[in-house]
């Protein structure tokens, strides 16, 4: 029983130690960033330590990781216990634990209280063993049975008995053989239960194995499912056979489909990149030749056709400078299947290099802050930083040097900064880096936040700015290409901060 005067009023400790529930309260662990990393145990009493078959100086130096790290629901334990302290919200899971003697069925329902949780823990072992044994009776099967349409099953002990036969899951093997509950599969097939004998064996072993079947027409998969009881030995396998032929013409249309897309997405990069150079060779003669008209002829010619010239060349050089970006966003492709490592600040540093002399005409200053070490293109993560950093110099405010700041941390799934459940791929369980880039220009109105990522969209004319509206296009490509997504913060003349999410791979 731990020390928790400073928890409990004296009648408050006897109701909690007179509870038939197992009681921990855990406080929260953070990072320095302010992140929940795990929970630490301060209070408990002494039915917990039952259950759990923890002295109580163990339990006084665990944490909710040390004590259900190795279940395998224990990273979505984790996830559930943050959003209980961030949203006030209730949790409850039932979950295998094993106390060091028997594998036992808990129950932990979980609730906020102060930076922490209180879990109250109950042993349900008995109960579920309880309803394992009325799986067997005809009533709860045929119960389970109606929810589980299309689905063969049978259920076979240790001794390869048939406790439960529903429908046909052995028929592949069978062939005009008859099966019957309660009787040996070995004794009623013969040299026909071969095939299946290691996949029980595996499956007696705790190892669920599955099997995908033809019988010339439909494709079956057949699983077997270790079933009803501790590590060791495993009481039963739940043998199910389920036809998949459906299923599988589903995800042979989805992959045509995933093909066709990438086909039509190549053609389109093909075509870009085709079409830009086949437009460089024309557009030069057109400039040449504007240029000779305008050195050599320029006498002959009166006021205005003078000024053709000069605006036909300066159409000429607005496309030329739209076939360039256009190139550039062909080339942003997929990343190579091997990443490499990018150290993002040495690369950034590479890029100021690079962007000296801008830097000092704007008297721009720039801070950086803790990059962290990336996978992917470098090329292509140069590409971003330089567009974007580029872009808070441009657009800054008449009367005032740009000042940009470039900082990076590391986040859980659910904290950086938006919701993310939309995001196609985003992990609950992984950690990311959100990196922003800020800067004090003339911002913009968010009410075109979706509109400046997409291709030639521009804002501002181009007698304000130069520029063809491409640049975000590409650096929304870029950070796609990684898995990531780009999202932009601003109002109008507070300038604006630009951030970018990235999935950290720690191999």
């Amino acid at each position: 029983m731990s020390d928790h005067s400073s928890l409990t009023t004296p009648l408050l400790d006897k109701v909690i130690q007179h509870s038939e529930e197992g009681i921990i309260y855990a406080v929260a662990v953070r990072t320095s960033q302010g992140l929940i990393k795990d929970f630490r145990c301060v209070f408990f009493n002494e039915v917990v330590q039952d259950i759990l078959n923890k002295t109580d100086e163990a339990l006084s130096e665990s944490t909710v990781r040390s004590l259900f790290s190795s279940q395998k629901s224990y990273s979505n334990l984790m996830v559930g216990y943050r959003k209980v302290v961030k949203n006030d919200e209730n949790a409850e899971n039932s979950v295998h634990f094993d106390d060091g003697q028997t594998l036992k069925r808990i129950r932990i329902r979980a609730v906020k209280y102060e930076d922490g949780i209180l879990m109250y823990i109950d042993d349900v072992t008995l109960v579920w063993e309880m309803l394992a044994a009325n799986f067997r009776s005809q009533n709860s099967y045929y119960l389970l049975m109606s929810h589980l349409p299309g689905i063969e099953l049978a259920l076979v002990d240790k001794e390869l008995t048939l406790d439960i036969l529903q429908g046909s899951p052995f028929k592949l093997f069978q062939g005009d053989i008859p099966l019957a509950e309660t009787q040996n599969m070995t004794e009623m097939l013969g040299e026909k239960m071969e095939p299946l004998l290691p996949l029980f064996e595996l499956a007696f072993q705790n190892e669920k194995q599955q099997k995908e079947i033809s019988d010339g027409e439909d494709l079956y998969r057949m699983s077997f499912i270790p079933f009803l009881g501790n590590k060791s030995p495993i009481a039963y396998v739940l043998v199910l056979l389920e036809d998949i032929s459906s299923i599988k013409i589903s995800q042979s249309e989805l992959r045509n489909k995933i093909y066709a897309l990438e086909s039509a997405n190549e053609s389109l990069e093909q075509f870009a990149y085709v079409a830009s150079h086949d437009l460089q060779e024309p557009l030069r003669k057109i400039r040449a030749f504007g240029d000779r008209l305008s050195s050599k002829y320029a006498s002959a010619l009166e006021g205005s056709g003078q000024d053709y010239i000069e605006r036909m060349q300066n159409a000429a050089a607005r496309m030329q400078t739209l076939i360039d970006d256009l190139l550039r966003y062909s080339r942003v492709g997929r990343v190579a299947e091997e990443l490499q490592p990018v150290d993002l600040e040495e690369m950034v540093y590479h890029i100021l290099s690079d962007m000296e002399t801008t830097i000092e005409d704007t008297q721009a200053v720039i801070h950086i802050k803790s990059l962290p070490v990336v996978q992917g293109e470098a090329s292509q993560f140069r590409q971003l930083f330089q567009n974007l950093i580029s872009n808070a110099i441009k657009f800054r405010m008449e009367g005032k040097h740009p000042e940009i700041y470039i900082t990076a941390e590391e986040v859980q799934a659910d904290a950086p900064g938006r919701a993310l459940e939309d995001v196609e791929g985003w992990a609950e369980s992984a950690s990311y880096y959100k990196l922003t880039i800020k800067d004090n220009g003339i911002g913009f109105d968010e009410k075109y936040l979706d509109r400046i990522f997409n291709i030639f969209q521009r804002l501002h004319g181009r007698s304000e700015y130069q520029g063809t509206g491409i640049g975000l296009a590409i650096c929304r490509k870029i950070v796609e290409n990684h898995g990531g997504y780009i999202t932009a913060a601003s109002k109008p003349g507070e300038g604006a901060t630009f951030i970018i999410v990235l999935p950290v791979f720690k191999n």
